[in-house]
């Protein structure tokens, strides 16, 4: 028993119609937001969040794959585009700028290199890696020590890492310390004035008040350096 030309006619349409019924513009950067969501679920203190590269459009999308890490400026998708007015498919790759997040703790003033954290102005906030180039562990996390010091120069509004802090110094800049010289087996100790801030094994200089001289020592522990 052969086909009615009515129903041929109607599956072609039907057929012709669904073509491209797949996800629209809008669904489409739902199901992308899903994929990278689901990537990132079993840390449950980031969130992300995806703003597409790519113009509004009325072609429909299948088969999206995410392609690329997301842990960088650009994250890729590859879809099948339909268009609805050829109803040709050909394979793409959609660009979406991403935004992942997680609560840290942030310089809310610029701080100087050897300033105690507990004199700067921090706050907990939203940090975006992405826009940071971090990656979480590379974050510093509180509460913090009172005796915690600033490694290095620091910008307003950059999230506090692990390497820009560091404990308090043995030696503190303009701190009276005792100075050791070993010599043939005998120690000889005198004061000093320490000329910047020290930890252990580090160098650094010394003025001797009784002659003015200018000396390099290494710490060897809270206020007391040796010459090597």
């Amino acid at each position: 028993m052969g086909f009615r030309p009515s129903l041929i006619f109607l599956l072609i349409i039907s057929s012709s119609t669904s073509a491209c019924l797949d996800s629209n513009y809008e669904q489409v950067i739902v199901n992308a937001n899903r994929l990278v969501s689901e990537k990132i679920e079993s840390d449950s203190e980031l969130s992300s969040q995806l703003y597409p590269l790519f113009n509004v459009s009325n072609h429909s999308y299948s088969q999206i794959k995410l392609i690329t890490s997301i842990y960088q400026p650009r994250v890729g998708f590859e879809v099948i585009d339909c268009d609805p007015k050829t109803e040709t498919q050909k394979l793409k790759i959609l660009w979406f700028r991403p935004e992942i997040k997680i609560k840290a703790w942030v310089f809310k003033q610029d701080a100087m290199r050897n300033q105690l954290l507990s004199q700067v102005e921090i706050n907990y906030e939203d940090v975006d890696l992405i826009k940071f180039k971090l990656t979480k562990d590379a974050l510093a996390v509180g509460p913090f020590d009172e005796n915690i010091w600033i490694s290095e120069a620091v910008k307003i509004n950059t999230p506090i890492l692990k390497k820009n802090l560091k404990v308090a110094p043995m030696i503190a800049r303009n701190q009276l310390v005792k100075v050791v010289v070993v010599a043939d087996n005998v120690v000889i100790e005198t004061n000093g004035v320490a000329q910047q801030f020290g930890q252990y094994l580090e160098k650094v200089s010394v003025r001797l008040p009784t002659n003015n001289q200018l000396i390099r020592a290494t710490v060897i522990k809270e206020g007391t350096v040796r010459i090597d």
